[in-house]
């Protein structure tokens, strides 16, 4: 299926760390996503095309993801006051922010806790194949997302090709709780505050973890997670360069940018490797949950 786009970036999006169960080859993405796989290309800047498995009628599924739709100028036009958030928007301005499946979402975001994104990646695919069913599509065999219960069956011993380290135990722990009756879904439905604290109630899942499963799978668009890269922008830009926690940015954030923040965050961190580059890094020790 053909579909026009207007200032929609695939690679961008897909790569940037919103999406960890996905495979690149002759030219397409291949995204596993909510029982099914996309296969999908970017031919312009004005139009993609894709394909989607089982269901051939998948137009609705792929908007849904990726958003390709949105147009944020009308949001982030109120604060290019500040010339690195201009700048940021600039460079990045057709990355969208996605909308996955809640329990893949939280899977992928577990695997994320002091990680870097091929990291990530590698043990979310090392998961959907140990776990996941199987499926073969053009020629090619994939793996879905492991289902809580499958991995509430698993012996732990399964786990270990996966290379989770102290991740096993948060997982295992999230998948019980879905498993038992924990509905993410249900979040949705209450304010921001209170859908954070019901996500924090699962075993392993802090403030970050939290936020990201609020933004990229729930839609609360005040969620603003803040990793290592994030907390160095924010310091840089906000701070004057002081080590400042991590929840204090993120409701700095909030209050600056309101139901905007996750939209600023965005292209903040697409362009993390330039605002991140402008204050050293230093060390920061592992927490117990992020």
């Amino acid at each position: 299926m053909l579909v026009k786009v207007s200032n929609f970036d695939l690679k961008n999006t897909v790569e940037g760390g919103q999406i960890f169960n996905y495979y690149f080859e002759g030219g397409h993405y291949y995204i596993v996503h909510s029982g099914s796989i996309i296969k999908i290309r970017q031919n312009s800047p004005s139009q993609i095309e894709f394909y989607t498995f089982p269901n051939a009628n998948g137009a609705a599924l792929v908007k849904s993801l990726l958003n390709y739709g949105s147009d944020y100028m009308p949001v982030v036009k109120k604060y290019f006051s500040d010339k690195r958030i201009l700048s940021s928007y600039r460079k990045y301005s057709g990355v969208k922010i996605v909308s996955l499946e809640p329990w893949e979402c939280l899977l992928g975001f577990l695997c994320s806790q002091m990680n870097n994104i091929p990291r990530i990646r590698g043990m979310v695919l090392s998961l959907s194949r140990k776990f996941g069913k199987k499926a073969k599509f053009d020629g090619k065999t994939f793996y879905l997302f492991p289902t809580p219960k499958r991995l509430v069956r698993a012996p732990l011993a399964d786990y270990e090709s996966c290379k989770l380290g102290y991740r096993t135990k948060y997982i295992r722990h999230a998948a019980i709780a879905v498993n038992g009756g924990f509905k993410l879904n249900s979040l949705r439905t209450l304010p921001y505050s209170d859908a954070k604290r019901g996500l924090k109630m699962l075993f392993g899942i802090g403030e970050k973890v939290a936020d990201c499963i609020l933004l990229f799978s729930l839609g609360f668009t005040e969620a603003f997670p803040v990793d290592v890269w994030i907390k160095r922008i924010m310091e840089n830009l906000y701070f004057k360069g002081k080590k400042t926690p991590e929840k204090k940015i993120s409701e700095f954030a909030q209050m600056k940018f309101g139901k905007d923040a996750a939209i600023v965050h965005e292209f903040l961190f697409s362009n993390r490797k330039i605002l991140g580059a402008q204050y050293p890094a230093y060390p920061v020790l592992r927490p117990k949950s992020e």
